[in-house]
């Protein structure tokens, strides 16, 4: 429960119930308190998370984080527009809503919710976004949220973003001799 430097983090973090009475413990119990306890659980760690997505209380290092990520992303987007370089209304309306959204605070706010839908649904050790656990970003923020950390992740991070990105990855903009379709 500590971060990279030792140091714990200032507010107490709940223990899931399924890793507190273990698998068995859990499963014996009946139906209802296991709803309990569950429903305990992300009561107490709901205002924890939802306190760390208010972007006023994000570190510095957190913003410099998404700062980075966002011009990767708009240099990378920028590559893919001047390869397409078309007016076609849809691309454009497209690139306007990938900017938009590849903006620092967009990918904060984007991080968050998603963050926050992830842990109603599934709780603390599912993925948020890639390569980002709740309890990461409980811990850490989102000075770890880092795309390059695995595969395939500029095709996850958002939707607008994907579709442009997995335009580019097929080879939509290009047919097979290089010419612009």
């Amino acid at each position: 429960m500590q971060d990279a430097r030792g140091r714990s983090p200032s507010f107490d973090i709940s223990i899931d119930p399924r890793i507190l009475y273990g698998k068995d413990g859990f499963k014996s119990m009946t139906m209802r308190e296991q709803y309990r306890e569950m429903r305990s659980y992300v009561d107490a760690m709901l205002p924890e998370i939802e306190a760390r997505c208010d972007p006023s209380r994000w570190s510095e290092d957190e913003l410099t984080n998404l700062r980075r990520l966002s011009n990767e992303g708009l240099s990378f987007m920028d590559e893919i527009v001047a390869v397409h370089d078309d007016e076609d209304d849809y691309f454009q309306s497209l690139v306007e809503t990938c900017r938009e959204n590849l903006m620092p605070l967009a990918i904060g706010e984007h991080i968050c919710d998603n963050v926050l839908q992830t842990f109603k649904h599934s709780g603390v050790y599912s993925w948020a976004v890639p390569y980002l656990t709740v309890r990461d970003f409980l811990t850490d923020g989102l000075a770890l949220c880092d795309p390059h950390g695995g595969s395939a992740s500029g095709e996850q991070w958002f939707s607008g973003i994907s579709e442009l990105f997995e335009l580019h990855y097929n080879g939509a903009f290009n047919d097979e001799d290089g010419s612009e379709d």
